[in-house]
C-alpha cells in the first residue's frame, strides 16, 4: 500500500480499524483492513463501481456488522454487531445518499429530530440550534419549507444541516453529490469543506467522482474490488502519480483496458 500524507499525524485518532472483514453472511467483500483515521481529516473512500465503498463505511459507522477484527471510535471499541456506548453515538453525524428527509416534516422539522430524540433542550435552544445549522448551509428562510418543495442541491444542504445539528466529532456522508449537476455538486463539495475547516469534524465520505475527491479529500483510501482491501493510502496528487495502474488510471480517467 502506498504511503499517506502526516499532515494530521500528531492528532488524536478518531477511527482505528485492526484487521476489518467487510461482508454479508459468509460474503467477504473486503479484508485485511488495518486503518487509522485522525481528529480533523477528510477521507475519502474511492474506487470503482461494486467495489464495497459504502459498505466500508456502513461497517464504521455501525450500521452493519463486520464479520471480523476490531473497530473502535475514539478509543471506544464497537462490538461485531456495530453498537457501542451511547456517548460514541452522539459523537456521529450521518447524511445519507438520498438525504434520509422525511418528507411530511418540514425542513426544520427535520433537523430538529436528532436534537429532540437527545433530549435535554427547551424547543426555543433547538429552534436556535436548528436555524444556525439551516444557515450555515445557506437555507436560511427556507425552514418551512417541504423536502419535496426544494432543489436536490438544496435537499443535500438539509441533510447536511440535520447531521451536523449535534456538532459531531466524525461525519459520514455517502455519495454526498450524487445526482446533482456539477456547479451544485461544487457548491456543496466547498461547503462540507468549510464545515471541517470550522470545527475540525472527522470526515469519511463515499465518493467516485474525481472533481469531488480532488475538492474534499485530504486523503483517499482506494479500494480494489478484486483484490478486496485498500490497495492505496495518499492524498488525491500521490494516488495521481501511483505506480499501482489501477489507482493510476482510476485518477487520471484512463480505461482500465488500456
Amino acid at each position: 500500500m502506498e504511503s499517506r500524507t502526516a499532515q494530521f499525524s500528531e492528532q488524536a485518532i478518531a477511527v482505528s480499524m485492526q484487521d476489518v472483514i467487510v461482508g454479508y453472511g459468509s460474503t467477504v467483500i473486503l479484508e485485511n483492513l488495518t486503518i487509522s483515521i485522525h481528529k480533523g481529516e477528510r477521507v475519502v473512500i474511492a474506487g470503482g463501481s461494486g467495489c464495497g465503498k459504502s459498505s466500508l463505511m456502513r461497517t464504521i459507522a455501525g450500521l452493519q456488522p463486520r464479520l471480523g477484527g476490531s473497530i473502535a471510535l475514539f478509543d471506544v471499541p464497537m462490538d461485531v454487531d456495530g453498537d457501542s456506548t451511547l456517548d460514541v453515538a452522539d459523537k456521529m453525524g450521518i447524511l445519507f445518499q438520498a438525504g434520509g428527509m422525511l418528507a411530511s416534516l418540514t425542513l426544520a422539522e427535520n433537523v430538529a429530530l436528532p436534537l429532540q430524540e437527545q433530549g435535554g433542550l427547551t424547543e426555543a435552544e433547538i429552534m436556535t440550534l436548528v436555524n444556525y445549522r439551516l444557515t450555515q448551509v445557506g437555507l436560511d428562510g427556507f425552514e418551512d419549507f417541504l423536502p419535496g418543495e426544494i432543489s436536490g442541491g438544496m435537499l443535500k444542504r438539509a441533510g447536511l444541516a440535520r447531521a451536523m445539528v449535534m456538532d459531531p466529532d466524525i461525519l459520514f456522508l455517502d455519495e454526498p453529490s450524487a445526482g446533482l449537476d456539477p456547479v451544485t455538486a461544487a457548491s456543496l463539495d466547498e461547503l462540507i469543506v468549510q464545515m471541517n475547516e470550522t470545527s475540525n469534524t472527522t470526515m469519511v465520505i463515499v465518493t467516485h467522482d474525481l472533481d469531488s475527491i480532488q475538492c474534499v479529500a485530504t486523503r483517499v483510501l482506494f479500494v480494489d474490488k478484486s483484490k478486496k482491501t485498500i490497495i492505496a493510502d495518499g492524498t488525491p496528487a500521490e494516488l495521481k502519480q501511483s505506480s499501482n495502474a489501477v489507482v493510476f488510471k482510476f485518477f487520471n480517467r484512463l480505461s482500465q483496458s488500456a
